[in-house]
This record gives structure tokens, sequence and C-alpha cells, in this order.
């Protein structure tokens, strides 16, 4: 495992434990693996609203570790080539399910702005009713934009 450094994103301090970092020393790159418990999923897709919302805050919890990599003085010449989620219990037909996840850096930068703007509403003691938005994935997805708008 991998325990980041205090980083600074977006005037937000942020640490964290990474499950598993693949280093290849040789060629200067990273792979990210976080293992899951639970149901596993067979894709980003997901198919009920309980597992679009659950996949969705493990993306953003694999882009968490992507900043916290990145910005880690110990990587500093390295660069992050994916990252995994991997389910340590099987699915139905008894198969080990992994999910390979490409970084985009457009949704990183959104990211970025999301946690900025959280930090910014903590701060400054502004907690918005997120009871204004759908008790769903969708809504999930508006509310976020809402603060980073």
């Amino acid at each position: 495992s991998f325990a980041s450094d205090n980083i600074l994103v977006e005037g937000a301090r942020l640490s964290g434990v990474i499950d598993l970092l693949d280093v290849d020393t040789q060629e200067k790159t990273i792979f990210i693996t976080d293992y899951k418990t639970g149901k596993p999923s067979h894709s980003w897709r997901g198919t009920l609203e309980y597992e679009k919302i659950k996949l969705h805050h493990y993306e953003q919890q694999l882009m968490m570790y992507y900043l916290l990599v990145s910005q880690s003085d110990q990587f500093r010449d390295y660069r992050i080539t994916g990252a995994r989620l991997s389910f340590v219990e099987p699915d139905e037909r008894g198969e080990i399910i992994a999910l390979d996840y490409d970084y985009d850096e457009t949704k990183l930068a959104t990211f970025r702005r999301l946690i900025g703007a959280v930090w910014a509403r903590i701060m400054a003691l502004d907690f918005e009713q997120s009871t204004d938005f759908a008790e769903s994935y969708q809504g999930i997805l508006d509310f976020e934009a809402d603060l980073i708008a």
C-alpha cells in the first residue's frame, strides 16, 4: 500500500492510502489498483441506480488516487498509466472481476474543481441543501455540477 503525504488541491489539503501501486522504475510508470469487497460490477456503466451511484463514487476515488500519486514528491517523474478496481468476492458465476480505468484529463480537471468548490463551501460553513436535488444518480451529477457552476 501507499500512504500519501498531504497534498494541496484547489486549496484543500488531502491525503490517503492506496491499496496497491504497481511501480515500474525502469519505465517510470505507475498503475493504481483498489480492492473492493461486496457484489462486483461487470462494467463501468452499471445497470441499477444503486450500482451507477456506487461506480460514480469509485471513479471519484480513483481520481483522488491519481491526484495523490501525481503530486507526490516520491513519484514526481512518473507517469500514471491507468487504474483498476479489483473485486475480491466472486460474482454469481464464481469469477473474480476487475474493471480497468483510463484517466481522462477533462474528468480530472472537473474533479479538481469539485474538490475546490466543496472545500470552499466547508471553509465558509456554507452547506447547500442537497435535498433540492433528486435522490438519484442524475441528482448527484446535477448537485456536483451546481457546486462547480
